[in-house]
């Protein structure tokens, strides 16, 4: 065994439970904005104007889902996939195995079920920036916790001098320029609305050829420009947090709470001074697209750790007995609810489905979004009592190994 290694992480044998209750909290919570990616105009996920003023029950559900979910959920998975790679490098060094192979394994075969997701599913995939974030921050593993916050804190400012270089260029257009490029992505005509309706809406090959469109500026555009940075510092503070031993079963450490104090204290106050600056604006491109998304960055950014230090306090502090095990069911078969979400949204919203594209309200779609979610934690503890693994991370685990792992679970 590698000594230095296991000084590290001296509990590398074990299944960390907070990390599984933590992702089946995660991948339940992306599907609060997911299902508003999915089943509505790309527009509107960023925009309550986008289709006109909102109100009563579906401005207060919006205000709700942008306070409490937008960029919180996924901080949340992005920081538990850091977690993730250095625990499992961590096991395969212990184990004298080719850390560096498996992992670039794991990632190759994660990298294709992201692309399939994407193009042929839905456009709003994660996998494919996580699997280009894992290959970087991988190197970084055996890295100290404050290095590994450091080098966080350096990549979290790359957006934001983005963003605010954007701003300035976008502010300085001539407002015939602005309102052109509103009409295009932030407040978009009646044209521009029906065109994407009609080919989410059309067969499956029209769908496709827009998804390719999206998947294009989310690998093209957003990748280098938010996505890489926010996600690689997230993984890295989930190393950190990992090498703190944050995870592991420390029913007196003050690190939780104190996460859970600071993180969510000052996520609200920088999330209400954003909301507040977007309606002074009047949700306009000048403004919100770029400034208003900054304070939305920091927001999501700093009540995603908090929300892991209130979890993991209430797991330490055995306050969350009677969801603990349906939870812990739903993370340890995240991919495969996570897919699952995407094709369930297909189905009902698109073409080849019921069709219901951009027709349902935030208060169906929210209705939708809890069927979703009690059916996931009725059916993964079904699953995970009969089987293994789920279906999707027993494939990626059996490809990653190249040998067909043991599925069935031995009945008693």
């Amino acid at each position: 065994m590698n000594g230095s290694t296991s000084s590290l992480s001296p509990r590398v044998s074990e299944r960390l439970e907070s990390l599984d209750f933590l992702r089946g909290v995660a991948v339940l919570g992306i599907l609060v904005m997911n299902i508003q990616g999915m089943g509505l105009i790309e527009a509107a996920y960023g925009n309550p104007m986008a289709q006109g003023a909102l109100s009563g029950l579906d401005e207060f559900l919006w205000l709700v889902g942008r306070v409490v979910a937008d960029n919180r959920f996924i901080a949340i998975f992005s920081l538990l996939f850091g977690v993730g790679i250095a625990l499992q490098g961590d096991r395969h060094d212990a184990a004298g195995i080719d850390a560096t192979r498996m992992h670039l394994r794991r990632m190759g075969w994660l990298l294709l079920f992201g692309a399939i997701h994407g193009v042929l599913v839905w456009y709003g995939d994660i996998l494919v920036t996580y699997v280009v974030c894992g290959l970087f921050v991988f190197w970084l593993r055996r890295v100290t916790p404050g290095a590994l916050l450091v080098v966080a804190i350096v990549l979290l400012l790359v957006p934001t001098l983005m963003a605010s270089q954007a701003q300035n260029t976008l502010s300085l257009a001539p407002p015939v320029v602005q309102e052109y490029l509103s009409a295009l992505y932030w407040t978009p005509s009646t044209a521009v609305v029906r065109s994407e309706v009609n080919d989410y809406l059309g067969p499956w090959a029209e769908q496709t050829t827009r998804r390719l469109d999206a998947v294009g500026f989310m690998l093209g555009h957003l990748l280098p420009t938010l996505n890489f940075w926010k996600s690689s510092a997230l993984m890295l503070i989930g190393m950190a947090l990992y090498r703190l031993g944050v995870f592991g079963s420390q029913e007196h450490s003050p690190i939780p709470g104190r996460l859970v104090i600071w993180g969510v204290s000052i996520g609200v106050l920088v999330g209400t001074i954003g909301l507040y600056q977007d309606y002074a604006h009047g949700w306009h491109i000048s403004f919100s697209l770029h400034t208003g998304r900054i304070w939305l960055y920091w927001s999501g950014l700093f009540m995603g750790v908090g929300y892991v230090g209130g979890m993991v306090w209430m797991l330490n502090s055995n306050r969350l007995t009677r969801i603990k095990g349906r939870m812990m069911a739903v993370g340890r078969m995240a991919l495969s609810n996570y897919i699952a979400q995407s094709l369930l949204g297909s189905l009902i919203f698109y073409g080849h489905g019921l069709g219901r594209f951009n027709a349902w309200s935030l208060g169906e779609l929210f209705l939708l979004t809890v069927v979703i979610w009690v059916s996931q934690l009725l059916w993964s503890p079904w699953w995970l009592a009969r089987f293994r693994y789920g279906p999707l991370e027993w494939v990626w685990r059996s490809l990653t190994l190249w040998q067909r792992q043991p599925f069935r679970r031995q009945s008693s």
